[in-house]
């Protein structure tokens, strides 16, 4: 996992004179840096509070009293709206969205809120996960140990507690890696961006480099049309390894608003001439993942393309799109294929699936290696 030169802050230096014997440790020339980060394109009201190591990514909202714990991360393009409690260690992934909600607890163990789903008026215990697309609903539980299926709508307490019922399912020590994993990277974040800010404030805005790592020391700058580019007064969030073919006009007209291309923890992003990207589009992608994408992509309101291994490919697969495809609004594309023309209806899920040539996806369909599961419920 990466650990950003922020935390050689935390460290001493020891110098040897001419004669060999050590002499007192000299502190470190780093500045101190701030222990949370929130990216100048979020949107945060007077009522909102955090503690430390949060990271608020690009194009995130915060709405009214929001409180927000010690080590938990408000991802792009995710919606809050208060009276919201997010405990410790919580998690809300790309473009979710919660309601005057309860997530997780001061001290409590990890806790998640998946891509597009929608917490409302409800209680997501620590150690507890909602799933891509999924939704939880006023007045309801759910207690830790549960998962919310892709899609699904838990609308009662019965179908929160009782997996016989189709809606939930145990947490596994898969899923608690996983979000041990996504904590980890955020802390690094936090600091790396804070850092970044610290020596720069233009530096975390619009077009930008990521944050420098211990194990990967080097700056990437994003390229467009083959000239790396910053671009700090550009509309949008567009950081890391990210490689498009359209010159800065070309990405004006072509992309919407609050659009995050952001290659800060997976990379490189490899993305042909782009045709349109609607309004609140994410990029991102887990470590160790790519992204690659093809001339004529089409991408819908608040849209998520994510990187992922797919484990159960050899070589595991990351996300590649191809040519002229076309993804409706709230749809997710995770760690999956799709060849050229598909089309992938308005909220549909794919994970972990390979499209063939001109495949239909209809709205809301979940996809999941491979397999229809259904539709999502809401």
């Amino acid at each position: 996992m990466k650990k950003f030169f922020a935390l050689l802050a935390l460290t001493t230096l020891v110098l040897v004179n001419c004669g060999g014997d050590p002499v007192e440790p000299v502190a470190p020339t780093i500045p101190p840096v701030p222990e949370s980060f929130v990216d100048p394109t979020a949107s945060l009201d007077a009522g909102v509070t955090y503690g430390r190591l949060v990271y608020i990514a690009p194009f995130a909202q915060l709405q009214g009293q929001v409180s927000i714990g010690d080590g938990s991360n408000v991802q792009d393009n995710v919606l809050v709206t208060g009276p919201t409690s997010i405990g410790d260690e919580a998690i809300l992934a790309h473009g979710c969205s919660v309601i005057a909600s309860r997530i997780g607890a001061p001290g409590g163990k990890a806790c998640f809120v998946g891509f597009n789903a929608l917490v409302d008026g409800a209680t997501v215990e620590p150690d507890a996960m909602v799933g891509i697309l999924s939704r939880v609903g006023p007045g309801v539980t759910l207690h830790s140990g549960f998962r919310v299926l892709p899609g699904k709508n838990v609308a009662t307490q019965d179908e929160a507690d009782d997996p016989a019922l189709g809606k939930v399912v145990p947490v596994t020590d898969a899923d608690r890696a996983f979000m041990a994993g996504v904590l980890h990277v955020n802390d690094d974040l936090a600091l790396g961006y804070a850092q970044l800010q610290a020596q720069d404030p233009d530096a975390v805005k619009g077009i930008g480099a990521d944050p420098a790592s211990v194990e990967d020391p080097d700056i990437h700058t994003p390229t467009l049309a083959g000239v790396p580019t910053l671009d700090p007064t550009f509309r949008n969030r567009i950081v890391g390894e990210v490689f498009l073919e359209d010159t800065l006009a070309q990405l004006s007209l072509a992309m919407g608003n609050r659009d995050s291309i952001r290659a800060d923890e997976g990379g490189p992003f490899q993305h042909g001439p782009i045709t349109q990207l609607g309004d609140e589009v994410t990029y991102h992608a887990l470590e160790d993942s790519e992204i690659t994408v093809g001339s004529g992509i089409r991408v819908g309101l608040h849209a998520v393309i994510h990187g992922g291994e797919d484990i159960d490919n050899n070589p595991p697969a990351g996300t590649h799109i191809q040519n002229n495809v076309t993804i409706g609004p709230r749809a997710v594309v995770f760690r999956s294929d799709v060849a050229d023309d598909c089309i992938i209806g308005e909220g549909a899920l794919i994970d972990a699936s390979q499209l063939t040539a001109g495949t239909v996806v209809p709205d809301k369909t979940i996809l999941i290696k491979n397999q229809n599961l259904g539709t999502v419920e809401w």
